[in-house]
């Protein structure tokens, strides 16, 4: 009877024991799965970036942008005069503002107008650069023309 009843406990120690080491392995093997599921994610990741890579290696060198086209006298003086008018409503304090003058080349009203002498080139030449947006044209001036044409819109302007 003893005999038994330890039989019967050892049974049931053993019983544990594989239960707990059947839990036990079966968390070892989803964690396992899970880190291999990481490498090959970590993997699939890596040659993906390493196909972009070879990809902008293989790319055809990006277009230079147009060179600017040069703004005649004729052309400048109503630029310069629509500039004029609105820089003087804008100093004066008008609500309303004189909108920006149209492009030339296409003749689409700019959403904004940059105007610069930064470039290196333009320092050299006395150049000054306009830049329509959203259209994208660019123009540029002779300093001396832009002078000229800035005296005249402020001596016609009331």
């Amino acid at each position: 009877m003893i005999s038994n009843l330890v039989l019967s406990i050892l049974t049931g120690l053993f019983t544990i024991a594989g239960v707990a080491c059947s839990i036990s392995s079966s968390r070892y093997v989803r964690q396992a799965r899970a880190s291999a599921e990481r490498a090959a994610a970590a993997a699939n990741r890596a040659e993906a970036a390493r196909k972009r890579v070879a990809d902008l290696r293989n790319e055809q060198p990006r277009k230079q942008p147009p060179e600017p086209t040069r703004l005649t006298r004729e052309q400048l003086y109503p630029l310069v005069a629509a500039l004029h008018r609105r820089e003087t409503a804008v100093t004066a304090g008008h609500l309303l503002v004189h909108p920006f003058p149209d492009c030339p080349a296409c003749g689409q009203p700019p959403a904004e107008l940059m105007v610069s002498n930064d470039h290196p080139a333009h320092f050299v030449e006395d150049l000054v650069a306009f830049k329509f947006r959203p259209c994208g044209h660019t123009f540029t001036a002779d300093g001396e023309d832009l002078y000229r044409a800035y005296e005249a819109a402020r001596l016609e302007a009331p």
